[in-house]
């Protein structure tokens, strides 16, 4: 065996090696990705270009009383009995269509003046 035919076999151990690991890497990565979309761990949204930010505020109750906050300002934003009315409002008086609000440990939508607690499909 000459040193030609040693470095030619060993370019060619070497290009099968990459592309036989390569390989076996887009199949790991396919089975992963198969994994999470079947257990729907991930979520597909449309762009970001199309979707303007949702404001979020927090909520309080005192004395039977909603109280509307924003999140970052700690501005007072409405006041309503429930938090039905406190969605309607922000719909109707303050033209926010979609907010997240968190109440204690609970996460909401507020989507069109109706209150939401599941995942919404933003069109």
């Amino acid at each position: 065996m000459t040193i030609l035919e040693f470095i030619l076999s060993a370019i060619i151990f070497f290009a099968a090696g990459w592309f036989l690991g390569r390989l076996m890497l887009m199949i790991r990565v396919s089975a992963n990705i198969n994994d999470m979309l079947n257990n729907k761990q991930i979520i597909f949204n449309r762009p970001e270009s199309k979707i303007k930010s949702a404001p979020v505020y927090t909520a309080e109750e005192h004395n039977g009383v909603m109280y509307l906050y924003d999140i970052t300002t700690k501005a007072f934003v409405c006041q309503a009995p429930t938090l039905a009315d406190l969605a309607t409002h922000l719909y109707k008086h303050e033209n926010i269509a979609l907010a997240l609000v968190v109440f204690g440990e609970i996460t909401m939508w507020f989507v069109e003046g109706r209150v939401s607690d599941k995942a919404i499909n933003i069109e």
